[in-house]
């Protein structure tokens, strides 16, 4: 070790991490003697607690015993003493105050509270812990649920919104779904908080989505061009199979079932939009173009119905969670109290700013 180089240790609980980080810390001690401007942070309080003992533990025990002193030396390949270690000591106790030996969330939280005013956040800042953090989203989430006196028109919305995303699913309780989507999309919203990102079809497929119908199908019409495209010569169980797919089609918006031809038409999907295709009816069977042009216009409209449905749902969870952390952010986030996740990207260096700081606030100098 007799460079400043980076250095990543993947090993299992008790294999020596502790041991080997340490030492970094004793090492860049020895090179700068400035204590302070080393950065050593944790899961938690408990591993914080225990590094910085096992620092003053080392260099007590090195500054005490030239043997032991000659011994660390030799592991941190520099020149050093148990004089030396006795001063790396002495300074590392002046300056506790200034350390920065502390939890990951701890650290955030001192940066963002010196640039609190220019990160858009008032008040005394406060970190919330695991037990208040679960317990204040509820309470927005109630907000945005059980407010029908105070914001008509963004309850409507949300309304609308809930509806959307949750098209097709079982019922339950309002709470737990929206609970559901927080928690497993709310730290995707902040990634990405432009509507545009959330089920837009052509940003998904720039050069255009291959099943997009231009305009809403006409399942009618579409069973019926199918009955007209099946060739007379085919067995009459063949006609059958295709009257059933027609009828199928037909009810198709309702209750969403295929049968056998159909699934085996999907099977050969790629064929058919081609306009030629082997398809098993019965037995295999050489499609004529007319029944391959119909065939493809069901599977078009068949994957449009469901991928405009997901389009719109995931829109509509897109609404509620913009429902949901334009309320965070004026009962929590703004008074002042932060959770770890609002810390990493306050301070995440892919925003020019945070999703929830006005535009004309001033700009940091």
């Amino acid at each position: 070790m007799n460079s400043l180089q980076h250095i990543a240790i993947s090993a299992s609980a008790g294999s020596g991490k502790t041991y080997q980080l340490t030492n970094r810390f004793i090492y860049l001690l020895h090179l700068a003697e400035q204590p302070e401007r080393i950065i050593a942070l944790t899961f938690t309080r408990t591993a914080a607690g225990e590094f910085f003992h096992k620092i003053i533990e080392k260099l007590s025990d090195a500054a005490s015993a030239p043997q032991t002193a000659a011994q660390l030396s030799a592991e941190l390949q520099i020149d050093a003493d148990a004089t030396r270690y006795h001063h790396l000591l002495r300074i590392l106790i002046s300056r506790m105050h200034q350390l920065n030996l502390q939890t990951l969330d701890s650290f955030f939280f001192r940066v963002v509270s010196a640039f609190a005013l220019e990160l858009g956040l008032s008040g005394s800042l406060n970190l919330l812990d695991e037990t208040s953090e679960p317990r204040l989203r509820n309470e927005v989430r109630d907000s945005i649920v059980h407010r029908p006196g105070e914001l008509n028109e963004e309850l409507h919305e949300f309304w609308q919104a809930f509806k959307q995303a949750t098209y097709g699913h079982d019922a339950r309780k309002v709470e737990s779904i929206v609970s559901d989507f927080i928690e497993q999309l709310y730290n995707l919203y902040l990634d990405a908080p432009q509507a545009t990102l959330w089920g837009e079809a052509a940003r998904i497929w720039p050069q255009g989505c291959p099943w997009t119908c231009a305009q809403a199908p006409d399942w009618d019409q579409l069973a019926n061009s199918l009955r007209a495209a099946v060739p007379e010569d085919f067995m009459k169980s063949q006609k059958n199979d295709f009257e059933s797919a027609a009828t199928k089609v037909q009810n198709y918006p309702v209750k969403e079932e295929l049968n056998t031809l159909l699934n085996n038409a999907f099977a050969v999907a790629p064929d058919i939009l081609a306009g030629r295709a082997i398809l098993k009816v019965r037995k295999e069977i050489d499609l004529p173009a007319p029944l391959c042009t119909a065939l493809a216009d069901i599977l078009k409209a068949i994957v449009w119905h469901h991928l405009q449905r997901a389009l719109q749902n995931t829109q509509g969870v897109y609404r509620i969670l913009e429902a949901y952390h334009q309320n965070y952010d004026r009962l929590v986030r703004r008074p002042g109290r932060l959770a770890f996740a609002d810390l990493t990207h306050l301070l995440s260096p892919k925003l020019s700013a945070p999703p929830w700081v006005s535009k004309t606030a001033m700009p940091v100098n």
